[in-house]
């Protein structure tokens, strides 16, 4: 089993090799050792550790640890354990805006540290876990609110799913993570990104084509088309440089 890797934030450098030593001992893997915020972001960054031990202080005219802890918070997420000689309240309270795994008032021993340690990655791995399931449940409720069967799109709408003919459809709008559905008499939207539908669409039909990062239309209802435009009834859509060839390739033009 992989040892947890840790990274040490502490500008009392006789304190942190202290530190360093006694949790090899217990069997964790040291990283590195920091002694400024600024550096620390850069390691965490590169090396990711498993977990940091903190210091809150950081030595004068520099960042210091509760800064730092954002700041990493900010690259990636990590458990943070403080370890300070600070307990007064304001200290605390910023300290607790960062939602750090626990706090710890130095000095701290071997027993406290290595306890604190394993609570805090159980706690991460927790949160993980429910952070995964949130997603799936997420992707999964897209799924749910419409299907393709045969030649058709069911699309769920005020708990009751309407049926839309494929060849019925004009073309397809892309917003940031759904797509809306242009037909003569309606607009339907689903929450999907248009990449993912798309790839859908093309395992029960080959009307589709994609012209632009923002669009697919239907070929079968193109009115017109120029170099840089494909024309609808009432609408005009541009055509990407990075889709042309394929879109000509798929209406059969030789250029």
């Amino acid at each position: 089993m992989d040892k947890i890797k840790i990274l040490i934030i502490e500008d009392d450098i006789i304190t942190a090799k202290d530190i360093a030593q006694r949790m090899e001992i217990e069997g964790y893997d040291i990283l590195s050792i920091v002694d400024n915020g600024e550096e620390a972001i850069e390691v965490a960054k590169n090396l990711q550790p498993d977990i940091v031990l903190l210091d809150i202080g950081l030595g004068k005219n520099k960042i210091d640890g509760i800064e730092t802890a954002k700041r990493i918070n900010k690259i990636r997420q990590m458990p943070v354990i403080f370890l300070t000689a600070y307990s007064d309240n304001e200290t605390v309270n910023r300290a607790m805006e960062t939602m750090p795994a626990s706090y710890l008032v130095k000095p701290v021993n071997d027993k406290q540290l290595k306890t604190s340690i394993n609570l805090a990655m159980n706690r991460f791995a927790d949160l993980k876990i429910r952070q995964e399931a949130e997603i799936e449940k997420k992707e999964k409720a897209k799924e749910s609110d419409h299907f393709i069967l045969n030649d058709n799109i069911f699309i769920k709408m005020k708990e009751k799913f309407y049926k839309v003919k494929l060849s019925d459809i004009l073309w397809i709008e892309a917003g940031s993570n759904y797509s809306t559905i242009i037909t003569p008499s309606h607009k339907y939207t689903i929450l999907l990104n248009l990449g993912a539908f798309f790839k859908k669409l093309q395992k029960n039909t080959r009307i589709f084509v994609r012209i632009h990062r923002s669009y697919t239309i239907n070929i079968e209802h193109i009115n017109s088309f120029d170099i840089s435009h494909v024309h609808f009834k009432n609408k005009k859509i541009p055509i990407g440089k990075s889709y042309r060839d394929d879109f000509y390739k798929r209406i059969g033009y030789v250029k």
